[in-house]
């Protein structure tokens, strides 16, 4: 008997193998000049370093058509680990270079479009007040870290890693100081999935839903007359009294003047619920609107 109860933990399955979708930032490549990548991520990181810091990446390749051809993915990892992003995998590579992908380091996503060989996609144009990555929703996936501290009642503390969005369209210029703060970015519409609205220098409104993988972003407050399945960044050049206001708290992840929270995080009793969510020291806090 004792010898059975020995055996036990051996034969019990060391770890298993589970499908799951989670989230990864995807950085869709619309030059191949590294060097212009580089400047213009360096650039982004500055504005939100702690939404950067160890992101699990994927890089898309899709709308460089035969320009892909021209970028060292060595060199193209090394860059992305210099600004501390983790490259994890790539997709729509020319099946000749996967060797090469794997001397970077970088895995493979594969499928009906990464084997395909469609030209490069248009790009949109940047906009000061919002942006529409054109990846597809079920590709937007992200890892964002959890925070390994306890999330206390109404509190939760913030890790120091999370993945955020690493939109490769230039980002807004920053102008001069202004006495007066802009009026309310005012959306009508539902943010749709794969959907970034950058609200620079103001508040962010908007008089409908937020659906999963859609991203607000806004150097003030943000209100949702509606669901927040999205992300949620209020606060975004660090106004630490910008606050989050929705009727119903069902976010992937909020946060504010780079505190955040991801959604296995979140104060289960204000889940579906209408909230607000502000800072006190460098904790979030959540109440009942």
């Amino acid at each position: 008997m004792a010898s059975d109860e020995a055996a036990a933990p051996a034969r019990r399955a060391a770890f298993e193998l589970k499908g799951t979708v989670a989230s990864l930032t995807v950085i869709r490549l619309l030059v191949p000049e590294l060097a212009r990548v580089d400047a213009q991520l360096g650039t982004q990181v500055a504005q939100l370093p702690r939404f950067f810091e160890q992101a699990p990446v994927i890089v898309d390749l899709e709308a460089l058509g035969e320009a892909a051809a021209r970028v060292d993915l060595s060199e193209l990892a090394a860059l992305l680990r210099h600004h501390r992003l983790v490259p994890v995998a790539i997709r729509h590579l020319a099946a000749e270079r996967e060797a090469e992908a794997g001397r970077a380091g970088l895995g493979l996503l594969r499928g009906p479009a990464a084997r395909g060989t469609s030209g490069p996609l248009e790009a949109t144009p940047p906009s000061a007040e919002a942006s529409t990555p054109t990846s597809a929703a079920p590709e937007r996936l992200r890892a964002a870290a959890t925070d390994p501290r306890r999330n206390a009642g109404e509190r939760g503390t913030t890790a120091s890693t999370a993945a955020e969005p690493a939109q490769l369209e230039p980002p807004p210029p920053a102008p001069a100081m202004a006495t007066e703060a802009l009026g309310s970015l005012l959306l009508t519409q539902p943010a749709r999935s794969g959907q970034v609205i950058y609200a620079a220098h103001r508040d962010l409104v908007l008089l409908a839903p937020v659906n999963a993988g859609a991203e607000l972003i806004a150097d003030g407050h943000i209100h949702v007359y509606g669901a927040l399945r999205g992300r949620a960044l209020a606060g975004a050049h660090g106004d630490k009294a910008a606050r989050i206001f929705c009727s119903s708290l069902e976010a992937e992840l909020v946060s504010i003047a780079g505190e955040y929270l991801s959604a296995d995080r979140l104060p289960e009793r204000f889940r579906g619920k209408p909230t607000q969510i502000h800072l006190q020291g460098d904790e979030l806090v959540f109440r009942p609107l």
